[in-house]
């Protein structure tokens, strides 16, 4: 009988150590701009991960670890439009033309001064306000990053 009870011990200390092991920790921050057209914008991004999320002087980045990943601005729909523009070019290779959050945007890659430029154009619904977030991560570093961030009208 001992001998059953030192196993359900070990047994349950094991199960204990598996439901420990099997919960993933979630953290992320955020941030709301208000920025030149008038819009509050809320950015949200889950920084689990090793993920980090920063702004300064109404812009923001996106690090993993020590690598800056990605870098946002804001624009009024004059510069969306011209971005939009690209969508043209034989300079641009379009990666993707979707929509997150219900905000519409297109990726693409670009060989800029600084190497290759993989960029999101995004029109924010409802607003008056559109994103270029940049990257020079490269195109899977940069999509596993902007698939973190929600981005909303406040």
């Amino acid at each position: 009988m001992e001998k059953n009870k030192k196993i359900a011990v070990v047994f349950a200390a094991v199960l204990l150590v598996a439901a420990m092991s099997a919960c993933s920790t979630h953290s992320s921050k955020s941030y709301t701009f208000k920025v030149e057209t008038g819009d509050k914008i809320k950015i949200e991004m889950d920084t689990s991960g090793d993920y980090s999320f920063a702004q300064e002087e109404g812009r923001f980045r996106v690090e993993k670890g020590e690598d800056e990943i990605l870098q946002g601005m804001f624009m009024t729909k004059e510069g969306y439009d011209q971005y939009q523009t690209l969508k043209d070019s034989k300079e641009v290779k379009i990666l993707a033309d979707g929509e997150k959050d219900g905000n519409t945007y297109f990726f693409y890659e670009y060989e800029g001064e600084a190497g290759t430029e993989t960029n999101f154009v995004l029109w924010i619904k409802d607003s008056s306000t559109g994103m270029l977030i940049g990257s020079l991560a490269g195109e899977k570093e940069a999509k596993a990053a902007f698939e973190r961030l929600t981005i909303t009208l406040e």
